[in-house]
């Protein structure tokens, strides 16, 4: 018994005396990711542009700000008349859009798209308050600056991630309505308003929720004002974003007509995109915009309409503005004698002038009140 008590002890001393085996833990990776591959902006690079005020005003601002960034000037190049390549800064709708789509009718206001395509950089805007975002929000990206009026010289590369997308949203506040045609738009600019009437300073722009016609040489603007404006219409000619002016006088259900620039060369349009209004006396506006139509009417063949009573024969430019751009006494016998007017250019004209919306007319000359 007492040997097997002496044993059993035995056991339990050999026992406690057994290295201890430590719990098996897991060891935290401390790996990290690998940054991504960036891709250099550099001098290899050329901007490319299309038709327009817009993309062409936008590309060298661009051009501009980099080459004060970098003291390199990159060639600027308009799309059409250039091949495609792999490193180009692409400003607005181009003909590359056929590599990279962006929905360029949703960039309202001041919302901006940077998206950088493999080695193709896209920056698109609807107007310059987009591409001032935009080109500030490339800056930050790729130097750390955040106000582009403070660029200077820097050794820093500009670099973006691969595959770097940035597709803002509108800083402002856009309403939201119907012309009388069902047509649905937001508004920037709006100060308030009621029933689709609002009040403005200075300026208000319609963006098409759907852009507007397809085909058209004409359009119709249904509108209300208490005030003279200006106005910017904003469509697509062969693809590519344009704006023209016109004008507006103030009245109550008024309807203005006009032909786009190019229809009297048999040319058509498509989509019309924004619509803004600018007060051109005084500071502040009401307006109401009834609807928008859009027709495609049949265009003069001759750039010149003649009408004739057999004694004289009158012609006017109808792509000069409608001025009066010949005269023939038929009566003179003379047939060596055509053309009394000098029609070499668009100030020899026998036509209108407007000085103005003043109730004085603005006189240009001293002489102007004899």
């Amino acid at each position: 018994m007492k040997r097997l008590f002496i044993c059993l002890m035995a056991i339990l001393m050999i026992a406690g005396c057994a290295p201890q085996v430590p719990e098996e833990t897991t060891v935290a990776d401390e790996t990290q990711p690998a940054p991504p591959s960036m891709v250099g902006i550099d001098a290899s690079y050329s901007i490319i542009f299309t038709n327009g005020d817009a993309s062409y005003n936008a590309a060298y601002t661009f051009s501009r700000l980099y080459s004060k960034a970098t003291g390199i000037t990159l060639k600027m190049k308009k799309d059409t008349m250039t091949e495609p390549s792999e490193k180009e800064i692409v400003i607005g709708k181009t003909n590359r859009d056929e590599f990279y789509s962006i929905d360029h009718a949703a960039l309202v206001a001041d919302a901006f798209a940077l998206v950088l395509s493999g080695d193709r950089l896209y920056i698109s805007a609807s107007g310059t308050s987009g591409y001032d975002a935009a080109f500030a929000a490339f800056f930050k990206q790729t130097i750390g600056i955040e106000d582009i009026d403070m660029l200077t010289k820097t050794d820093k590369k500009l670099e973006l991630p691969e595959g770097f997308e940035l597709i803002s949203e509108p800083s402002v506040k856009l309403e939201s309505d119907k012309t009388a045609s069902g047509i649905a738009y937001r508004v920037e600019g709006a100060e308030g308003g009621s029933h689709n009437y609002y009040s403005f300073t200075e300026s208000v722009t319609y963006y098409f929720d759907t852009p507007v016609g397809e085909d058209f040489n004409a359009y119709s603007v249904v509108y209300s004002s208490d005030n003279y404006l200006r106005g910017e219409i904003s469509y697509l000619y062969g693809g590519e974003l344009c704006t023209e002016e016109f004008f507006l006088t103030p009245g109550e259900g008024v309807s203005f007509t006009s032909l786009f620039e190019n229809a009297l060369k048999g040319k058509t349009a498509d989509s019309i995109s924004a619509l803004k209004f600018s007060v051109i006396k005084g500071k502040s506006a009401s307006l109401l915009l009834e609807d928008i139509t859009v027709s495609k009417r049949e265009m003069p063949t001759e750039d010149v309409a003649y009408i004739s009573d057999g004694k004289y024969k009158l012609g006017v430019k109808l792509t000069w503005g409608g001025g009066v751009s010949y005269l023939e006494d038929l009566a003179d016998g003379d047939e060596s004698i055509t053309n009394l007017l000098n029609d070499h250019d668009t100030g020899r004209l026998i036509q209108q002038s407007y000085y103005g919306t003043d109730s004085a007319p603005y006189k240009p000359a001293k002489y102007g009140e004899k």
